[in-house]
């Protein structure tokens, strides 16, 4: 048997998933994404307990929910890597032509807050260049969206 979720193939052996009863290779995608013990014991018919006994004590158990919850989040962060540039597409085209000045500077106001921006012009005493942030009227300037525009 193969226990399979939103077409991700756990990275546990193929023994052991045939191991687990069939109630177990149900509860383990229900517990990957988050279902709690509880509310997947009653989804799957059996008491919590048991539920909390497959978690605790069985080796086989327990590793292949490990497994698949390592693949699950994996998954997720490359999901997410790859909106990364639809992102920052979307600031800048909110900070270079949004509705109004003041969406547009609350957008520039917030990459520049959230994220370091090395100051190359000036270097530290001890030639430290990324430890400074550029002065955030040079970068609205920069931006388009300083006052007066």
């Amino acid at each position: 048997m193969r226990c399979f979720y939103g077409g991700i193939n756990p990275n546990f052996s193929e023994d052991m998933v045939q191991q687990l009863t069939q109630k177990q290779a149900t509860a383990l995608p229900l517990l990957a994404q988050g279902m709690s013990g509880v509310e997947c014991a009653k989804t799957i018919g059996v008491k919590a307990s048991t539920v909390s006994e497959w978690m605790n004590h069985n080796p086989q158990f327990s590793g292949a929910l490990a497994s698949l919850r390592d693949q699950i989040n994996s998954a997720s962060i490359e999901r997410l890597q790859a909106c990364v540039g639809v992102a920052v597409d979307e600031v800048q085209r909110i900070i270079t032509s949004g509705k109004s000045e003041a969406v547009r500077l609350r957008a520039a106001e917030f990459v520049i807050t959230n994220f370091a921006v090395p100051n190359t012009t000036a270097s530290a005493p001890d030639g430290d260049v990324f430890g400074k942030r550029m002065n955030m009227a040079m970068i609205l300037e920069g931006l388009g969206v300083g006052h007066g525009r």
